[in-house]
């Protein structure tokens, strides 16, 4: 729920990439007014806070499979739990976890669906249904589809409705999206606002320490770089280096040797969060962010 207290974003697009568009299917990233600050655990992002997301930082396979690895690490320790103790707190907990990492196998399955079903449709060109923005388009190999159609088609094929302020939010009957009741009590609005005035100066806070993590892990890659030029053996420069005259670091190569440390720590599986595209983006993150406070070299 979007509370008046909320600091929000506003995403005022008219299309979106085929991974934007299932992931609205599955119900994440609802409407124009989005969350500006996505409340994050130790596992990553919380489930509930998915419809508010305001884009998506990884491919939505990465997104899905880190929700199902955190269900699945909940399962382990929720059967080394009751394997202890026994009772029926310790078993109800067990077949909870165990729901949940079928429920995210599930919507997995269903995503492909999704994405099959909207390749299909493109595929009828001038009869599709799903009209692509030519303009937002930038490699057909991933169009952007209209969202006014991708709300009807999502209506007529699924029953599935879509909130993307096209319309009266209850055109449709309930939204996917729950909007705050009105009015509310003074004292809860006073308390929602206190709360929320903590919570960002806790963020800003955060923020500003991430930034300085990423810029030193920026600088870091860039030590790694004169590293890899001055004193690397030739196998490694072809691994992580790119270019004619092997210039650029290869964040592929090194993201996917990270990915490869981080399971081979855990049991040879992968950790939610290190798999290379997460790392990669990381990556270049990190590195804009360097730019933009350290502009001159």
């Amino acid at each position: 729920m979007i509370k008046a207290s909320d600091e929000i974003s506003i995403d005022f697009s008219t299309s979106c990439t085929r991974d934007v568009a299932v992931a609205k299917l599955l119900g994440w990233m609802q409407g124009p007014i989005r969350r500006k600050y996505i409340q994050v655990n130790v596992d990553g992002i919380s489930e509930d806070q998915l419809p508010y997301l305001p884009d998506l930082n990884d491919p939505i396979e990465v997104q899905l499979v880190e929700l199902r690895m955190v269900a699945q690490q909940r399962l382990y320790e929720a059967f080394d739990a009751d394997e202890t103790l026994s009772t029926d707190e310790t078993r109800k907990a067990l077949g909870d976890a165990a729901a949940a990492v079928e429920r995210h196998t599930k919507q997995i399955y269903l995503a492909a669906k999704y994405f099959r079903d909207i390749d299909d449709e493109l595929a009828k060109q001038e009869n599709a249904q799903l009209r692509i923005d030519f303009i937002a388009t930038q490699s057909p190999a991933d169009p952007y589809v209209t969202l006014s159609s991708l709300r009807i088609w999502a209506k007529s094929k699924y029953n599935i409705t879509l909130f993307d302020g096209f319309s009266d939010p209850v055109e449709d009957g309930q939204p996917m999206v729950q909007l705050e009741e009105a009015p509310v009590g003074l004292e809860q609005l006073k308390s929602d606002i206190a709360k929320s005035t903590s919570r960002k100066a806790k963020f800003t806070e955060k923020n500003k320490s991430e930034v300085s993590l990423q810029v030193t892990f920026a600088l870091l890659f860039e030590a790694f770089l004169v590293h890899v030029k001055a004193y690397g053996d030739d196998a490694q420069r072809e691994k992580f280096l790119k270019g004619k005259d092997k210039e650029n670091i290869n964040a592929m190569a090194i993201a996917e040797h990270l990915e490869q440390i981080a399971a081979k720590a855990n049991k040879n599986k992968l950790l939610p969060g290190q798999q290379r595209k997460s790392i990669v983006n990381r990556i270049n993150d990190a590195l804009q962010a360097r730019n933009e406070e350290l502009p001159i070299r």
